[in-house]
């Protein structure tokens, strides 16, 4: 894989810790090894921003989410 598709992926599982399970900043950075607020908060700006612009990013995001909201309701 590469780095910039690593760094994707990491990108998009902050962005859904904060919108879905709506952790603070910090628990995030502490979770992802972030030592800075404000970079989770950037991190978080900038998928909103990408989301914005990419229908495609959106849709996998949306598949992504369905998936994790169906294994919560069988667990």
């Amino acid at each position: 894989m590469k780095r910039q598709n690593i760094g994707q992926a990491r990108n998009a599982a902050i962005y859904l810790t904060r919108k879905l399970r709506r952790d603070t900043l910090k628990d995030i950075g502490v979770r992802f090894e972030i030592h800075n607020e404000r970079t989770v908060r950037s991190v978080v700006e900038r998928m909103r921003i990408q989301l914005r612009k990419d229908r495609d990013l959106v849709r996998q995001l949306d598949k992504l989410t369905e998936l994790i909201n169906k294994s919560q309701k069988s667990t």
